[in-house]
């Protein structure tokens, strides 16, 4: 008797290292490709340059041409970090063109990119009499920073650097631009509490959610599903940078914000996918307008249509700048 009870205690034993060993070789399957999805995307370790928006020669050059009018910032950010970026003031060249006095555009560029892709919004605005200024988001260029926070972090940046011209212009009046994960920045930033003087917003290219765009990416790239990378790399995000995906929700801040934002995106788009344009557009509750570019693939609506481009973007910054 006592043979068996062993027999049956020993099976029994067995069978419980069988399922722990099968458990932490599941969870380490799961949580290692899960832990390198993270480092790959977040840590500002990797590469700073810009896979996603293609930085042509002409973009480039025109940034070298307009750089030596640049004065460069700094900041502190909320968590201590230092923060750079480059303030650029509209030249009065004896034209009758107008020198928009006490106007500030905040320029914010994209995922692994840099100010040098916002030349031509940068242009534009200056030719347009805004004084401009675009930030180095933090873990980019000069900006500190270990993990990109995919605008989680990046809009507390943005109210920094909204605090920063206010402490000098009390009465200025700001318009926010963000392109790609600079988009999403700007929405998550209208929907906090911000002051008056943010009267309007442009988001060229932003995801719904960080959750979305990732899980688009990890079928995009991969050919993988949602789950259980998703869940699992977004645990290790909150063990390692500090959020969640789901705490990174452009939908969500839209839905609160008061500040009139037009969406712009282009149809050709794969890395922001397209039907993300549709959802935010909808969940809005600010004042809003939407532009489609046709043809244009991610972050490259201004250089595919300019004069569509600019003729909205002019019209709706009219429509509330008073």
């Amino acid at each position: 008797m006592n043979e068996k009870k062993k027999k049956v205690s020993g099976k029994k034993r067995n069978i419980i290292v069988i399922i722990s060993v099968l458990f932490v070789v599941i969870i380490a399957a799961i949580f290692f490709p899960a832990n390198y999805l993270v480092s790959f995307a977040l840590d500002s370790e990797n590469e700073k340059g810009s896979p996603v928006e293609k930085m042509s020669g002409q973009r480039i050059a025109l940034w070298e041409s307009l750089l030596p009018r640049a004065f460069p910032v700094e900041i502190s950010s909320r968590d201590g970090l230092n923060l750079g970026g480059y303030l650029f003031f509209p030249e009065a060249d004896g034209t009758e063109k107008t020198v928009r006095k006490n106007c500030f555009v905040i320029a914010v560029h994209g995922y692994k990119s840099s100010p040098v892709s916002m030349a031509f919004i940068l242009s534009h605005y200056l030719e347009q009499g805004w004084t401009v200024l675009v930030p180095e988001q933090r873990s980019h260029g000069s900006s500190d920073g270990k993990y990109i926070g995919m605008g989680f972090y990046e809009k507390d940046d943005v109210a920094c650097w909204i605090d920063y011209i206010l402490d000098g212009n009390p009465s200025a009046k700001i318009l926010l631009h963000g392109v790609s994960m600079g988009a999403a920045t700007v929405m998550l930033t209208t929907g906090m509490k911000l002051p008056a003087n943010i009267f309007a917003a442009v988001e060229d290219c932003g995801y719904s959610s960080l959750t979305e765009e990732f899980t688009a990416q990890l079928s995009e790239m991969f050919s993988l599903p949602y789950f259980p990378l998703i869940p699992a790399a977004s645990l290790i995000t909150k063990v390692r940078a500090g959020f969640f995906f789901g705490d990174v929700n452009c939908m969500e801040a839209v839905s609160r914000s008061v500040t009139p934002t037009l969406f712009i995106h282009g149809d050709k788009d794969s890395f922001v996918p397209f039907y993300m344009l549709e959802k935010l557009y909808n969940a809005a509750s600010c004042e809003k307008e939407m532009l489609v570019v046709p043809g244009a693939e991610h972050a490259e609506s201004v250089d595919v249509n300019p004069s569509l481009y600019w003729e909205t973007v002019d019209k709706f910054v009219s429509t509330y700048f008073e």
